[in-house]
């Protein structure tokens, strides 16, 4: 199974947006597809549209509309679907809508038409022709980049007409869980899939295509994550539009990355490795207590920092433990622990992720040692 068949088969929102729009496809319901711009492998969606539709034998008449230059969609669409200038003259004549025109031709009959590579500037005519779609012979869907004029527009259209708006299917979730799946076999520990799975997520979002490629050239637990993500921007110059409105709106951190700023890049990278590696440190403070209880209530300070009076040994941050440890009779077992001697460590690289530093994989990798242990 390829990476593609993964996604759109195996991934929660890839699988419901297609199982949706066959769905409305197969209640003779004709569809806007709304696709946000990071929208990973629109492609493979219509392929495997095609191979669904097959099951209720209709077919898929796909129309790239890069092309249209000046022809109105109605026009464009009779053009592609392959009509003769004679048959096109004789439209423009009687003035019959569209889809009443093509349902006069047999080789249409039980078809979907999807046009796609819709220009921007002209989705508000393809979305006013889709509004006014009534065919029962051919359904049509029409995929556009996500405007708000063109999403207001297509809530209004009516009955027998869906609106299908890819955020709604597709999150950043579709893009961890994907990421994760795909680390199964390279990641020596489950920490690591957990780590890159987070990180791609918050660099990419739903953009699972970008997270796949910037996957591909990295090595998941051998290499410092954002040294292998800026890499592969170095190496793949054309992942996402550098150019896109929405890229700049909303401080896309690769976007941001290319114009030289790097801040969003690293905040992704040190949100995951709180996500994943921060909880860890904390359960190796609350076993430690745990395991050393009575002789730490006897030795524990009575007040925080802040004055406030510390209730119970499990209020001590890991810091304070191993002050209290310190101050403990150089004799006490405790200070020659093991445990004691891994809270110390644990305690530095929490007190690095408290004041934002990120940690570097060696470090990541003897968290994920301890945990182990």
């Amino acid at each position: 199974m390829t990476e593609q068949e993964m996604w759109w088969n195996w991934i929660t929102g890839p699988r419901k947006l297609i199982d949706a729009i066959y769905n409305a496809l197969h209640e003779r319901i004709s569809i806007h597809v709304s696709c946000l711009p990071d929208f990973s492998w629109s492609g493979e969606m219509r392929f495997m549209m095609e191979r669904k539709l097959m099951l209720i034998e209709r077919r898929l008449i796909l129309i790239d509309a890069s092309e249209q230059e000046s022809q109105m969609p109605d026009l464009y669409l009779l053009h592609r679907c392959g009509l003769n200038s004679m048959q096109v003259n004789e439209y423009k004549s009687h003035k019959n809508s569209v889809m009443d025109f093509l349902s006069g031709f047999g080789e249409l009959s039980e078809s979907v038409v999807w046009i796609y590579n819709i220009e921007p500037s002209r989705q508000l005519e393809w979305v006013k022709l889709w509004k006014t779609w009534t065919s029962t012979y051919t359904d049509l869907v029409i995929e556009t980049i996500e405007t708000t004029t063109s999403r207001a527009e297509s809530t209004k259209a009516g009955k027998n007409k869906k609106l299908f708006y890819i955020g709604q299917f597709i999150t950043p979730s579709d893009t961890r869980l994907f990421i994760y799946m795909l680390s199964k076999e390279q990641a020596i520990h489950e920490l690591f899939q957990r780590y890159v799975a987070s990180a791609l997520s918050n660099v990419c979002g739903s953009d699972s295509e970008t997270a796949l490629m910037l996957y591909n050239q990295m090595s998941v637990d051998q290499e410092d994550l954002l040294d292998s993500i800026k890499k592969a921007l170095l190496k793949y110059p054309e992942l996402h539009t550098i150019d896109s409105e929405y890229y700049v709106k909303h401080n896309d951190a690769i976007h941001l990355f290319r114009t030289g700023n790097e801040k969003e890049l690293q905040a992704s990278i040190f949100k995951a490795q709180l996500e994943v590696f921060f909880p860890l440190i904390e359960q190796k403070r609350i076993d430690f207590i745990e395991m050393y209880s009575a002789e730490l209530s006897r030795h524990a300070p009575k007040f925080n920092a802040l004055n406030e009076p510390i209730e119970t040994v499990f209020d001590l941050d890991i810091g304070q433990v191993v002050k209290t440890v310190h101050g403990m009779s150089g004799l006490n077992p405790i200070k020659k622990s093991t445990a004691f001697a891994v809270l110390v460590e644990l305690r530095d690289l929490r007190n690095k992720l408290a004041h934002s530093v990120l940690c570097d994989v060696s470090e990541l990798g003897r968290i994920a040692q301890v945990h182990q242990s």
